[in-house]
C-alpha cells in the first residue's frame, strides 16, 4: 500500500469542541439569547506598526486603501444561560496566504447554526428544569494553532473578548474549570486513550473503525493495491500551515507513477482534497483515480470523484426550515452569518466589515435574498453529531440536576456547586438519549461514538450535475452494499481494478521491487525454465523441459537408434546381406581350399581376413542395439578387434609378397618367415597390439551406458564412449594398419603373374582409403546428432568389410565357381625369375589373369563411389 504524505501542516484532531462551563449567569436571567452587536473596534480596527506573526492575523487592503487586521479574532457568537458551552468550530477555511480563509458553508456556519438551533430547542423543551443552556462560539479557521490560541480564551478565563461584555459566575467570579470535551468532528484514534484524554468523548465514530470500514470496502472491490494521501498532524513545508499547489502536483505525480493503481484513500478535510482534486484537473487525470474519502470531507460540496465513507448520520429534524428560513436581518447572534451571506449571494450586505473577501462585489444586498434548496444550498450531511454533542451536555446535566437536585427543584441547586467536571464525564458517559435525528445515542465506556458509517457514491445524476448517493451502510463491522448500485462514471459504471502491477501470465515471474511485495515486474521465463514458485525462473535439468504448467519439468523422450528406424533397417540390411556373401565365400574357399587359387591366395590368412570380415558386419547390430553396458563394451571392443584382424591379415600378406619380391631380385633362395604357420604367428602379434590397446582402454573408461544432451530438445540414450572423440583409441590402430597396407600396396604394385594379387590388394585399399577419409569427418562432424553418428559408424564397418570382400576375394571366387578351367598351377619360379631378369612375365598366365581386371577394376571403383555417396548422404539426412 501506497502512502503520500502531503508534508503540508493540518489538524489531525478536529478541535471542533463543545466545552462546559459551570455557573454562568447573565445579567438578565429572563433574556435567553444576547443580542449581537458590533463592537465599534472590531469593525474599524486599528492596524499597527508592525505586523506581529504571533498575534495570528494578516493586514489587508480595503478597497479605499484602509489597513484592516484579519481575522476578526473578537467575534463570538453568544447565547446567555445559566449554563454556558464553548464551541470551536471551523467557521473559515485555511488559506495558503491569509491566517483565515472563505467562509465554511457546511461545516462552518451550518455546524454553528446546528449548535445554536439544538440550543433553543433544549431550552424551549425545559430539559433542565429552571436551567438554560447559553454558549460561547469562536472560530478556529481550520488551523491547530490557532484554534488553541480560541480556546485558551475558555481555559483562562479571557471571556472579556466575547462579544465585548463579560461573563461572571454568581459569587462574581470569573469560572476558573472548564471539563468535559465532546467532540463531533475529531476522529483521530488516539483520542480514544482514557489515560491521556480522560475528559474526552465525541459523538463522531473513531478513525480506527473508519478505517476498518475503508478496509471492507478495499476487499469488496478486490483491490490488491491502494495509496493512501493523509495530513500530517504538525505544521508542514510552509509557515502558513497550506501547501502549494505545486505540493499538490507533485502527490498526483507520484500516484500516476503506479498507472495500474487507480484506488486512493484520503484521509483529510474537504480544502485539502479541494486542492487535491484542481491538481488532478491540471494533470488531466479527471475520471482515472477512484477515490475513497474519510469523513473529513465525504458528502461535501468542495470536493468529487470518488467513493465516500461518512459516519451514519440522519438529518438534524427541523433544522433545514430554521437554517432557510434565517437571514442577516434575523440573525445577530452569529457574526459570520453576514460574510456567509455576501459569500451565498455575491453581494455586498449594507454596513458589513471588510474581510479581504468582499472587495470585489460590486452589487448591494436589496434584503430580498433567500436560501432555498434550488439556489445552491447543500446541507451538511454529519450535522447530526453536533447536535447530539449539544444533547449529551443537556442530558448529562439533566441527570446530574435530577441526582443532586431533585426533578422538584428548578434551577442550579447548592449540590451542583462547585462545578466537578468528573462527575460531570461521569454522567456524560452515562447519557442515552433519542436526538433531534430521531436516532438514540449513547457512549461506549471510553467516550467514542457506536461506529456507524453510511458509503456515499459521488455520480452523475445528469450532464454537467453531480450529487452523493447513499449505496450503504457499515455497522458492526459488517459492510452491506451492493455493488450494482455503485457508479464510478456514466462511461465507466463499474469500478476500476486497482493494483500495483498486473498479474504476470503463466510464464514470467514476479521480481519485486525495492522490497515492495505489492509492486513487481513481470520476467520471461525461457522455454527450458519452469516456475516452481511465482517468483523465478528455473532452469530444468537436462534432458526435461517444463511441463505444460510450467510448475515442474518433465523428463524428454528417450532417443536412441531403435531396430525399427529405417536408417538402421537400411544398415541391418546392407549387414545380412554382407554376413550372407561372406558366408558363401568361407564356403567356396572351404570347399575349395586345396585349389591353386585358394592355396596361391594364402589359405590360412584368408579365413583370418573372412572371420575378420563377418565380424565387422556382425558389429552392425550391435551398435544399432538399445545401449546398456555390454553392447558398449562390445562396441568399444568389437569395431577396432575386427578391423585389426582384417587389416593384420591384409598386412601380413602384402608383406609375405613384397618380401617375396624383394628376395628374388637378391638370391633365389626361399626368404624366411614366409610359411602358413609365420603369417599366423605375425597376425596374431599384429591384433595383440589392438588387444592391448581395447584392454587399457577399458580399465581407464569402463564401458557404459548413459544419456547424452547433444541440444536442449534432445534426450539421448548412448554409450558415452561414442560421444566424444573416445572412439578414435578403438580406430586408430587400424588406421595405422591401413596405411601401411596402403604403402605395401603400392609397393608391389608391378608384381606380375601368379603375384597379381597385389594389385587387388592396391584397389582395395584405395578404395579404402577414400571410405575411411570420408567416414573420419562426418564422425567428428556428427557430435550432436548421435543416430547420424552412429548410423555413419555402421555404414563405414559395412562398406569397409564389403570392400574387403568385393575387391580382394570376389576375383578369386569368380575364377574358382566361374572359370574353373584358370584354377591350375602355373610355373611361379619359372616366371617370378623371367621378371626378375627379362622384366617380361609369360604373356600365357598373365592373358588368364588380366582379362577379368577390366569388369574388376569398374567393380571396385564402383565400390567406391558408392561407399563415398552412401557416407555423403548420411551425413545429410
Amino acid at each position: 500500500m501506497q502512502q503520500t504524505n502531503k508534508g503540508f501542516s493540518t489538524v489531525v484532531v478536529m478541535v471542533v469542541n463543545l466545552l462546559a462551563t459551570g455557573h454562568l449567569s447573565p445579567a438578565n436571567e429572563t433574556e435567553q439569547f444576547a443580542a449581537w452587536t458590533q463592537p465599534e473596534s472590531v469593525a474599524k480596527p486599528q492596524v499597527p506598526p508592525a505586523y506581529d506573526v504571533a498575534d495570528h492575523e494578516t493586514v489587508f487592503r480595503t478597497s479605499a486603501g484602509e489597513g484592516v487586521l484579519w481575522p476578526y479574532k473578537d467575534y463570538v457568537a453568544v447565547v446567555e444561560g445559566n449554563v454556558t458551552i464553548g464551541g470551536l468550530m471551523m467557521v473559515h477555511e485555511r488559506d495558503e496566504l491569509l491566517v483565515c480563509g472563505k467562509i465554511m458553508p457546511q461545516g462552518g456556519i451550518q455546524a454553528t447554526e446546528a449548535m445554536l438551533y439544538t440550543i433553543d430547542v433544549i431550552n424551549a423543551r425545559n430539559l433542565i428544569p429552571g436551567v438554560k443552556l447559553g454558549a460561547r462560539i469562536k472560530d478556529d479557521c481550520d488551523r491547530d494553532i490557532y484554534g488553541l490560541e480560541q480556546s485558551v480564551d475558555f481555559i483562562r478565563g479571557s471571556v472579556s473578548r466575547f462579544a465585548g461584555n463579560s461573563a461572571n459566575c454568581k459569587d462574581g467570579h470569573q469560572p476558573d474549570l472548564i471539563a468535559g470535551v465532546v467532540s463531533f468532528f475529531s476522529t483521530s484514534p488516539a483520542l480514544s486513550s482514557v489515560q491521556r484524554y480522560p475528559f474526552f468523548t465525541r459523538t463522531i465514530p473513531s478513525d480506527k473503525h473508519q478505517a476498518e470500514a475503508m478496509v471492507e470496502l478495499v476487499k469488496l472491490f478486490n483491490w490488491t493495491y491502494v495509496s493512501v494521501v493523509y495530513e500530517e498532524s504538525s505544521y508542514g513545508l510552509l509557515d502558513s500551515g497550506v501547501a502549494a499547489a505545486s505540493t499538490y502536483d507533485v502527490i498526483i505525480k507520484r500516484l500516476r507513477a503506479h498507472r495500474h493503481a487507480r484506488g486512493v484513500i484520503v484521509f483529510a478535510s474537504d480544502q485539502e482534497v479541494g486542492e487535491l482534486m484542481r491538481a488532478v484537473d491540471r494533470a488531466n487525470l479527471s475520471g482515472h483515480f477512484a477515490w475513497i474519502g474519510s469523513d473529513g470531507w465525504g458528502g461535501r460540496s468542495l470536493v468529487s470523484d470518488g467513493n465516500e465513507r461518512q459516519p451514519f448520520a440522519e438529518p438534524v429534524q427541523g433544522f433545514e426550515d430554521y437554517f432557510l428560513g434565517l437571514t442577516p436581518a434575523n440573525n445577530k447572534r452569529n457574526p459570520w452569518f453576514v460574510e456567509y451571506w455576501e459569500d451565498y449571494f455575491h453581494c455586498r450586505h449594507p454596513g458589513s466589515v471588510d474581510t479581504p473577501f468582499n472587495q470585489n462585489y460590486s452589487r448591494m444586498c436589496d434584503g430580498t435574498e433567500r436560501q432555498t434548496r434550488y439556489n445552491g444550498y447543500v446541507a451538511e450531511a454529519q450535522l447530526q453529531f453536533v447536535s447530539d454533542a449539544v444533547f449529551a451536555f443537556a442530558v448529562a446535566l439533566k441527570d446530574m440536576h435530577n441526582d443532586y437536585c431533585g426533578a422538584d427543584n428548578p434551577g442550579l441547586c447548592r449540590e451542583m456547586k462547585p462545578y466537578d467536571g468528573t462527575r460531570l464525564l461521569h454522567y456524560l458517559l452515562e447519557s442515552n438519549f433519542k436526538g433531534l435525528s430521531g436516532e438514540w445515542f449513547r457512549f461506549l465506556p471510553n467516550g467514542d461514538s457506536q461506529p456507524r458509517y453510511r458509503i456515499l457514491n459521488f455520480r452523475q445524476s445528469s450532464r454537467g450535475h453531480h450529487e452523493w448517493v447513499t449505496v450503504g451502510t457499515y455497522e458492526q463491522k459488517k459492510l452491506r452494499i451492493t455493488l450494482n448500485d455503485l457508479k464510478f462514471t456514466s462511461i465507466q459504471p463499474r469500478h476500476p481494478t486497482s493494483v500495483c502491477s498486473r498479474a504476470c501470465a503463466y510464464s514470467q515471474a514476479q521480481h519485486f521491487l525495492g522490497g515492495n511485495r505489492c509492486c513487481w515486474t513481470c520476467n520471461n521465463c525461457s522455454a527450458y525454465e519452469h516456475l516452481p514458485t511465482a517468483y523465478k525462473c528455473v532452469e530444468c535439468p537436462l534432458g526435461s523441459r517444463p511441463s505444460q504448467d510450467l510448475k515442474t519439468c518433465t523428463p524428454l523422450p528417450e532417443e536412441h537408434l531403435y531396430y525399427y528406424d529405417v536408417i538402421a533397417i537400411v544398415a541391418m540390411s546392407l549387414a545380412t546381406l554382407g554376413m550372407c556373401l561372406t558366408t558363401y565365400v568361407i564356403h567356396v574357399f572351404v570347399k575349395f581350399r586345396d585349389t591353386p587359387v585358394v592355396k596361391a591366395s594364402g589359405r590360412e590368412l584368408s579365413f583370418v581376413l573372412l572371420a575378420g570380415i563377418l565380424g565387422c558386419y556382425a558389429m552392425t547390430f550391435v551398435i544399432v542395439a538399445p545401449p546398456s553396458a555390454v553392447v558398449c563394451g562390445a562396441e568399444q571392443v568389437g569395431i577396432g578387434f575386427f578391423f585389426a584382424v582384417c587389416y593384420s591379415a591384409l598386412l601380413v600378406k602384402t608383406n609375405r609378397i613384397a618380401r617375396i619380391f624383394h628376395a628374388g631380385r637378391r638370391t633365389a633362395r626361399r626368404p624366411r618367415y614366409i610359411s602358413p604357420r609365420s603369417q599366423l604367428a605375425f597376425c596374431g602379434v599384429l591384433v595383440g597390439v589392438q588387444v592391448a590397446i581395447t584392454t587399457i582402454w577399458l580399465l581407464v573408461s569402463p564401458p557404459k551406458a548413459g544419456h547424452y544432451y547433444p541440444t536442449r530438445d534432445a534426450n539421448q540414450l548412448v554409450c558415452l564412449s561414442g560421444v566424444g572423440e573416445e572412439y578414435v583409441i578403438g580406430l586408430a590402430y587400424p588406421g595405422v594398419l591401413i596405411v601401411v597396407c596402403t604403402v605395401y600396396a603400392v609397393l608391389t604394385r608391378r608384381i606380375p603373374e601368379a603375384f597379381n594379387e597385389s594389385r587387388h590388394v592396391g584397389l582395395t585399399m584405395y578404395t579404402t582409403c577414400v571410405v575411411w577419409l570420408s567416414f573420419v569427418p562426418i564422425y567428428m562432424s556428427t557430435s550432436s546428432r548421435i543416430e547420424v553418428r552412429l548410423a555413419t559408424l555402421c555404414f563405414s564397418v559395412s562398406i569397409s568389410a564389403t570392400v574387403l570382400l568385393v575387391c580382394l576375394l570376389s576375383p578369386k571366387v569368380y575364377i574358382i565357381v566361374l572359370r574353373p578351367e584358370r584354377n591350375v598351377r602355373r610355373p611361379v619360379t619359372r616366371s617370378l625369375m623371367e621378371s626378375v631378369t627379362k622384366k617380361n612375365p609369360v604373356a600365357d598366365a598373365d592373358d588368364v589373369i588380366l582379362k577379368s581386371d577390366g569388369a574388376y577394376l569398374q567393380i571396385c571403383t564402383f565400390c567406391a563411389t558408392v561407399a563415398h555417396s552412401c557416407l555423403y548422404l548420411q551425413i545429410h539426412a
